[in-house]
């Protein structure tokens, strides 16, 4: 295989990965809010999810059909308040799958296998099936329609497990040793939860949830700026500092956080500078014809907001556009330049 045709390869599943990344994100948010809309005692659906509706993008690069249903459920929630055990099963298949919730009991069960520990084999499978079983009676949905990643493998090592001092037939024997070997191997022990790929592969991570959002979409009420918790490696609820534009609550309003957050499209920075289209894509070849405009332009854009609200009494030093384009930083300025310069400016970014 040619080099080049190789490198092109690469280039399109990176790409992929980052889109189905940023789906991914607001997948979290949708599976999040229904959760806890299901074990609060707001019953007003209807509100809540054309709350969500607003806040979610309905259409996203290289879009899977699991979240084209998730937007379609939504409506339907937001007009007619119910709920529909096919759509159900559609959100806890995509929580099951990408959440890795299940990561710390299968490296328990693995861990078990790799040490041929009979006694904790039994007690972590029977642990990693009652949280399947609690996940699905949560739904309310027969856990039979549900898939858990190598689920049969987890059954079968209960359903073949015996005791010290037990005699088992070889075929059992045979068949445990495959059940075990499954457990070790599974990919979910190593998933970043609401990711593909390794840590930081495609990209930085995902941000921990925004509290202040969830709670305006749950409650209908603006919250004030919040801390934001995510669960450690050990499980623990801890605090952590807002990233990316939430940082800026304090100098923002929400609606333009909002704004920029959903920025995923060359389209969408347009919409937010208000420069038409066409116009855009002329300054972007005129300034930088190799830049990259559907892969580039909306990370940039994002980056470029978020370096002139940390700096802001230095904006005149930053030179947005070459940022924006991934220009030479020390190339004379041209027309062109300068009138996008006017464009950004017109951002709202205040002292």
């Amino acid at each position: 295989m040619p080099a080049t045709v190789k490198t092109s390869r690469i280039d399109s599943l990176a790409k992929y990965c980052k889109l189905r990344n940023i789906q991914l994100e607001h997948s979290r948010t949708f599976v999040t809010i229904f959760i806890r809309m299901m074990n609060s005692d707001n019953d007003d659906r209807k509100a809540i999810a054309s709350r969500l509706l607003e806040a979610l993008p309905h259409s996203v690069g290289k879009q899977t059909n699991s979240y084209t249903r998730m937007i379609r459920y939504l409506k339907y929630v937001a007009s007619t308040g119910g709920r529909r055990e096919e759509d159900d099963i559609v959100i806890v298949s995509v929580y099951l799958k990408r959440s890795a919730v299940f990561k710390t009991l299968k490296q328990a069960v693995a861990q078990a296998c790799r040490s041929e520990n009979n006694t904790e084999i039994k007690n972590t499978c029977l642990a990693l099936m009652k949280k399947f079983n609690e996940i699905a009676e949560s739904w309310e949905l027969p856990q039979a329609k549900l898939i858990m990643q190598n689920v049969k493998a987890y059954q079968g090592l209960l359903d073949t497990h015996y005791e010290e001092g037990d005699e088992i037939d070889d075929f059992t024997n045979t068949q445990r040793k495959d059940f075990m070997q499954i457990a070790i191997s599974d990919a979910e022990k190593s998933r970043v939860p609401w990711q593909v790929g390794k840590e930081e592969e495609f990209g930085e991570d995902i941000e921990p949830l925004n509290e202040a959002l969830l709670h305006e979409i749950l409650t209908g009420e603006k919250a004030a700026v919040m801390d934001i918790s995510q669960k450690s490696d050990s499980g623990a609820q801890v605090t952590v500092k807002p990233l990316g534009m939430r940082q800026f609550s304090h100098l923002m309003n929400p609606e333009f956080i909002q704004d920029v957050e959903k920025v995923i499209t060359a389209v969408d920075v347009c919409k937010i500078v208000n420069v038409p289209i066409l116009a855009m894509r002329e300054f972007s070849t005129a300034l930088n014809p190799a830049f990259k405009w559907e892969e580039d332009l909306g990370k940039n854009f994002k980056d470029v907001v978020i370096s002139l609200l940390k700096k802001r009494k230095e904006r005149e030093k930053q030179r947005p556009t070459r940022k924006l384009f991934g220009m030479d930083m020390d190339v004379k300025v041209s027309e062109k330049e300068a009138l996008l310069e006017i464009e950004v400016g017109k951002l709202g970014i205040t002292e």
